[in-house]
């Protein structure tokens, strides 16, 4: 099981809203597991730290592949913007801890470890260039986006349903019994 806790549920801190003795952490909560999910395969990691949530997954899915039953891994994270896009607020209105929780963005976390253990410089010059780029193509689909019409309401649930013309398989015997009936 993973659980990617960015611990904040819609517009609630997790502390105010759930007991814990650990507060903040969802993973106490395994503990209902019992001897199911014992303690060394409920791991809690920073979820900022790329090579710490792969490390985690790393070993709980060598547990699985050696028989010894699931695990657990909380990564504890923050969320960069609110669950409703009317509640996003602009660069210019942000707190200095949503200031602080960008910088723990997973990307400048690697990008500062490797860094800072000698990483070359043609590594961190293409993790700068990747970056770029996917700030390009954000900003390419947002132009889109901004600039193609509104679909109609023919459009509108398109994605939604299914065609009028479909209909479930039915099991074969209800299927040869509605044929001989006919």
């Amino acid at each position: 099981f993973f659980c990617e806790n960015n611990q904040v549920g819609l517009s609630t801190d997790i502390m105010d809203v759930m007991a814990s003795d650990e507060m903040g952490k969802v993973l106490p909560r395994a503990q209902g597991y019992g001897d199911a999910l014992p303690t060394d395969r409920r791991l809690c990691v920073d979820g900022s730290d790329v090579v710490a949530v792969r490390e985690a997954a790393a070993y709980c899915i060598g547990e699985a592949r050696a028989g010894k039953g699931p695990s657990v891994v909380e990564a504890l994270t923050f969320r960069h913007g609110s669950h409703n896009v009317g509640q996003n607020l602009p660069e210019s209105t942000l707190s200095d801890d949503d200031r602080e929780i960008r910088r723990k963005d997973p990307l400048f976390v690697l990008r500062g470890r490797l860094a800072r253990l000698g990483g070359e410089e043609s590594t961190l010059r293409a993790i700068d260039a990747l970056t770029a780029r996917a700030a390009a193509a954000v900003d390419a689909a947002e132009t889109f986006a901004r600039a193609s019409p509104e679909p109609g309401l023919a459009d509108l649930d398109a994605a939604v349903f299914s065609p009028p013309s479909f209909s479930p398989p039915r099991h074969a015997a209800a299927a040869a019994a509605a044929a001989a009936a006919a």
